[in-house]
């Protein structure tokens, strides 16, 4: 595991179940923040940003999944984008 961020607690991914070189689940939960290497390299990588949006505190997981059945939300955009990404 790698990439911790300062002062964070567990993190919900809620984008797309992606197979592949990102392999991860929808509602997949990493604890305080720490993502495999492999998804930690993802989210740093530059254009990737929608994919970084899907990791959220698991806190705000309520409200993001809310906001992804706002189709003109950000969190639905990020969701769109993810589900479109190759791996």
């Amino acid at each position: 595991m790698a990439d911790k961020k300062p002062d964070t607690g567990p993190v919900m991914y809620i984008g797309p179940t992606k197979m592949g070189a990102l392999h991860v689940a929808h509602g997949a939960v990493f604890t305080a923040g720490v993502l495999p290497e492999h998804l930690a390299r993802a989210v740093r990588n530059k254009g990737n940003e929608a994919l970084r949006a899907l990791f959220v505190p698991v806190s705000e997981a309520g409200r993001a999944r809310a906001a992804l059945r706002d189709a003109t939300s950000d969190m639905a955009t990020a969701y769109r984008a993810v589900a479109a990404m190759e791996g």
